[in-house]
């Protein structure tokens, strides 16, 4: 029961923090009236290729992790 709460929250954690980091790498957000934060103007349709390797990413662990509980089921 503690497993799928903290799941639950994780998720719900990055489904309201992930789409305003996507627009903001993706838009950037221009120039600052911060002194620390230096100008960015985003980097427009390569989001597309960082949420690619992101998913890839995810793919890859995921397939690890079939495989590690696949062998350890069989011994």
């Amino acid at each position: 029961m503690t497993y799928i709460g903290i799941h639950a929250t994780l998720t719900g954690v990055r489904g309201v923090t992930a789409p305003f980091l996507g627009m903001l790498l993706y838009q950037g957000w221009g120039v600052s009236t911060f002194n620390w934060l230096p100008t960015f103007t985003g980097i427009g349709p390569y989001m597309f290729l960082v949420a690619l390797a992101l998913q890839f990413a995810a793919m890859t662990g995921f397939g690890r992790l079939h495989k590690r509980m696949t062998i350890s089921k069989r011994a």
